[in-house]
């Protein structure tokens, strides 16, 4: 392929040559850097897309049936972990 079939007579057909070869593989490397940064585009941005939190219409759906009426009491028997315990690293003051 980089090889030349006819002759060289002269400095003027050996630096044509030596063009023809080197554009060649200057173009074959471009292509190549292109497929590249191309493929390294694809995996940054799949690795972005699974790091992206959920779409709010994508969110699982409560159970069916019925489902208590929210009062905004807590419900019987369940104690928030606010009410009376302090949180992790929280001091009252006193």
């Amino acid at each position: 392929m980089l090889k030349i079939s006819d002759p060289v007579n002269d400095a003027r057909q050996s630096i044509e040559a030596l063009a023809s070869k080197m554009g060649l593989i200057l173009l074959v490397l471009g292509g190549m850097h292109f497929f590249n940064l191309l493929l390294f585009s694809k995996i940054r941005a799949s690795a972005l897309n699974s790091r992206k939190p959920m779409p709010v219409g994508e969110w699982p759906l409560p159970a069916p049936g019925p489902q208590p009426p929210y009062t905004g009491q807590p419900q019987p028997g369940v104690q928030p972990p606010y009410a009376g315990q302090p949180q992790s690293g929280y001091q009252p003051y006193q």
